[in-house]
């Protein structure tokens, strides 16, 4: 009688055992995939962030040299000419930074000055595009 007491509680802890180990690898998977979604989310926080910085240099710079000064280019480009820069998470110039800032300054004359569009393109250290967009600013005539 005792023996078979013995066995019914070892089988019992060894299906517990069992339970508890797929439970384990369960949350281990659930943990992970979160994860990851956290580290997409800071990502794409940082490209946003990086894109905002930018347009607003854009917006609020008074000239095209001041433009390129703000973002901190040493070469600004000639027209329609595309600018890439490495930059860290805060969007300023970074030689070992984590993104590429490929930037696109063009001008349209329009009827009483010209319009400038600024098109950006920003992707992660693996190629990765992350955001795409383009500004549109006008720019009176002297």
């Amino acid at each position: 009688m005792k023996h078979r007491k013995n066995t019914a509680f070892f089988i019992e802890a060894l299906l517990l055992t069992l339970f508890v180990l797929a439970l384990c690898t369960v949350l281990v998977r659930l943990f992970a995939a979160a994860r990851l979604r956290s580290a997409q989310a800071q990502e794409l926080t940082a490209a946003q962030q990086i894109a905002q910085n930018v347009s607003e240099s854009f917006y609020a710079s008074d000239s095209e040299e001041q433009f390129w000064q703000l973002l901190g280019a040493a070469d600004p480009p000639a027209d329609s000419e595309t600018l890439t820069l490495t930059v860290d998470s805060q969007g300023r110039p970074d030689p070992i930074g984590t993104y590429e800032l490929e930037l696109t300054l063009e001008h349209q004359p329009a009827q009483a000055g010209q319009t400038a569009r600024l098109t950006l393109q920003l992707s992660d250290s693996g190629g990765q595009s992350l955001f795409t967009g383009s500004f549109d600013r006008y720019l009176p005539g002297t």
